[in-house]
């Protein structure tokens, strides 16, 4: 089952890759939830609204999917079943407490082991109403969802299908990817880096802090990626390492990456992320950090084979992404307490607002310690001469 088996147009089947066999064996936990909401217009009937999900969905191949474990080859695989006009009925609810807070206390995680990796519901509060639509992360990933909203807004304005699709070719690349990737030699339990614990005990409950990037910072930091020919993340990055580098032991982390921008399939829909390891490397200046990431990330633009593959890295306690915000009605809904990773950093750009947040887990480290990272890394940004 490891390459993709076509029997006639119903049956596909094509292995999980490295990132979906952990949300398989996991997948009732909540950090896999991928809760959307989208406001209904008052022209917009639950019967067009219905329809064009199963419009959208039936063009999407990779959406129509079950997962399972195949005893005799010992593989995690998913399989392509067929989506019929009946398998999308959409339920209305009444609700009393705002639509977030219902999807947060009266909803449960979608089970793999039982049907499709997705579920709907149609909210009504006062005079408001709401598509409520969930994703298993395992079948979809941000730009998949951006692609899927902007394939049922086109159907309910313009009346016709957007261009994006999904089959399972794209996995099965990534498997052949994986399975020529050697193990890095620097990827052992020794190198990862690891921030000095300042508690002990309790639960593995995530604490966020968050700070904003005011328009002075964003447009120093945009003067920065300008000289140095770099992108604004590579800037942030870059002081991010000199940061870590200064309160961490070991000095290799994760990065949140896609495999989209290796093959260029941004109009597909499916689930592509995987974790790469970074390696700070102590000797370098800032500025000669902020390239060197610049340069690693272009890599993985040229060739994927010529960047390390995440089947070559272990668990990494930090972990570091970058995000845009990518949705046109669709809003995410955060609804998981778990902390994904021991530290997990994210440098967001939302409706022309910039942000850096930390989640991370309260029963090791204290909010100080997030806020000294915070600061410590606007510092840098600040006091780099253009």
């Amino acid at each position: 089952m490891g390459n993709i088996q076509m029997i006639g147009p119903t049956c596909a089947y094509s292995e999980l890759t490295v990132m979906q066999r952990q949300m398989f064996i996991c997948n009732k936990l909540p950090i896999y939830r991928l809760p959307f909401l989208r406001r209904l217009q008052g022209e917009e009937s639950y019967e067009r609204v219905q329809k064009a999900i199963y419009d959208t969905f039936e063009s999407l191949p990779t959406l129509q999917v079950q997962y399972g474990y195949d005893n005799d080859g010992r593989t995690f695989y998913q399989k392509y079943v067929p989506l019929q006009e009946v398998d999308i009925v959409i339920p209305i609810r009444s609700i009393t407490e705002k639509p977030e807070d219902f999807i947060e206390t009266k909803t449960e995680p979608i089970d793999l082991n039982n049907g499709y990796p997705w579920k709907m519901m149609f909210l009504e509060q006062n005079d408001n109403r709401y598509l409520y639509i969930e994703f298993h992360h395992i079948c979809i990933d941000g730009i998949g969802i951006r692609n899927v909203d902007s394939m049922i807004s086109q159907l309910l304005t313009l009346g016709k299908l957007g261009d994006s699709y999904g089959d399972f070719s794209t996995y099965c690349r990534i498997n052949t990817l994986n399975k020529q990737s050697l193990p890095s030699s620097a990827s052992s339990t020794n190198n990862l880096l690891n921030l000095v614990i300042q508690k002990s005990g309790g639960p593995s409950t995530a604490a966020k802090v968050t700070r904003r990037i005011s328009e002075k910072q964003w447009s120093h930091m945009n003067d920065i990626a300008q000289k140095l020919k770099v992108t604004k993340n590579a800037v942030f990055q870059g002081a991010l390492e000199e940061v870590l580098s200064r309160y961490c032991i070991g000095f290799e982390y994760g990065t949140i990456s896609n495999w989209r921008m290796a093959f260029r399939n941004f109009h597909e829909v499916g689930c592509y992320v995987r974790i790469m390891p970074n390696k700070i490397e102590k000797s370098l200046t800032i500025e000669q950090k902020m390239k060197r990431i610049f340069v690693e990330q272009m890599k993985s633009w040229v060739d994927p084979k010529l960047s390390e593959v995440e089947a070559a890295s272990p668990v990494h306690p930090i972990i570091y992404s970058y995000e845009e915000d990518m949705f046109h009605q669709f809003r995410f809904v955060p609804v998981d307490k778990l902390c994904k990773f021991d530290v997990y950093i994210r440098f967001c750009r939302y409706d022309e607002e910039t942000t850096v947040v930390i989640e991370y887990n309260r029963s090791k480290y204290q909010e100080m310690q997030m806020l000294r990272i915070i600061k410590d890394i606007e510092k840098i940004i600040e006091n780099y001469d253009v």
